[in-house]
């Protein structure tokens, strides 16, 4: 990035100058720095610009809008940083309620259009339950989508009951003293949370254990089959775990399922756990990664949440007890896997195991 940086912005600049021309000062504004997929790339891009501005490279002033990450705030508050930039924090803005509103009534009339329920358009939602969303939401854009996904999926009659038990929910969370901004956010993720029978809630948290393993960086998709390989979860336990995560998760399935392999691949179980008859050859190992298809984030609030102990409680994927059964479940597929191999004399083969 500095070669690059100095090859198409500074140097281009400084040929400008030799030519007579003044080049007049400009705002550079950057936009969710946070976003960026590495911490190191976040701190390189603000020594970057904090050194331009220093040495007077560029006739630029940069605004760059970011959460206060750990790694960025420490970035800006090295000495020959800090002495060339001024940080302000910007509160939770109320300013956006009337577009969050438009965006809520534009939503759910949506959904009665596409369920075909003409008769609830001028009667559902309330005015109240909009002014109670609109409220919890706090300016926060990402709450009234998470909403609106969660009411509007499966599509189903039961659009009504869902939005009646986020409204109960926000209105216990807003019974509760709370200092953080994300209290009425964070109720709505634990709800979404609770949707997980306790049968698959592990496997869930362990397909969210590791989000950055196989992100892929032009589309921030990741692999599902990845975690499934990983973590034994089948076709079936993964579409049963994005029922419940919909509202969260954005889910692209792939256009060719590993069935159309072989008509005996049982999705009820990993694909690598077939038995014997089955053998994962390089030629479909490809085939295989996108079997499950991709899932990305919708909103990397929900990633913070899982990963705050505070917030997210039992649902967090970074606790001591996750580690734990993580470690566990490797040394389990070590044994397994182990355990599979077979020494005859000089030579060494591979018995598939079937399990259970």
């Amino acid at each position: 990035m500095p070669s690059q940086f100095r090859s198409l912005i500074v140097e281009p600049l400084q040929e400008i100058g030799k030519q007579g021309k003044r080049v007049q000062s400009k705002a550079i504004l950057i936009d969710g720095l946070d976003e960026c997929a590495s911490g190191d790339a976040q701190a390189e891009i603000i020594k970057i610009i904090a050194s331009s501005a220093s040495e007077g490279s560029t006739p630029f002033h940069w605004a760059i809008f970011s959460r206060a990450e750990p790694r960025i705030v420490s970035t800006f508050k090295q000495d020959n940083i800090a002495s060339v930039t001024y940080s302000v924090e910007l509160p939770i803005s109320r300013e956006a309620d009337d577009e969050i509103e438009m965006y809520l009534r534009r939503g759910f009339k949506n959904i009665i259009e596409q369920l075909d329920f003409p008769r609830f358009l001028s009667s559902w939602p309330t005015d109240n339950d909009i002014r109670s969303l609109v409220d919890a939401a706090a300016g926060l854009f990402a709450h009234p989508a998470a909403v609106l996904r969660y009411v509007a999926y499966p599509q189903d009659s039961q659009f009504r009951d869902r939005l009646q038990s986020v409204l109960e929910i926000l209105s216990n969370a807003g019974k509760q003293v709370s200092t953080s901004p994300f209290s009425q956010l964070d109720a709505l993720y634990v709800h979404i949370m609770k949707q997980i029978p306790e049968s698959i809630l592990l496997s869930a948290q362990f397909l969210l254990f590791f989000p950055e393993c196989s992100w892929n960086a032009a589309t921030r998709r990741q692999h599902v089959s990845t975690h499934c390989c990983v973590f034994r979860i089948s076709e079936c336990t993964f579409r049963d775990i994005y029922h419940c995560l919909h509202a969260v998760i954005s889910y692209e399935a792939s256009s060719d399922p590993f069935s159309s392999i072989d008509p005996r691949i049982d999705l009820m179980r990993p694909y690598h756990d077939q038995g014997q008859w089955f053998h994962l050859d390089k030629s479909i190992t490809h085939h295989a990664l996108g079997v499950h298809g991709t899932i990305r984030f919708y909103h990397k609030s929900f990633y913070d949440f899982l990963c705050d102990p505070f917030r997210s409680g039992a649902f967090c994927i970074t606790s001591p007890t996750i580690y734990y059964k993580f470690l566990d479940h490797l040394i389990q597929d070590h044994h397994h896997y182990a355990s599979s191999y077979a020494i005859d004399g000089s030579s060494m083969y591979f018995l598939p195991l079937s399990l259970p």
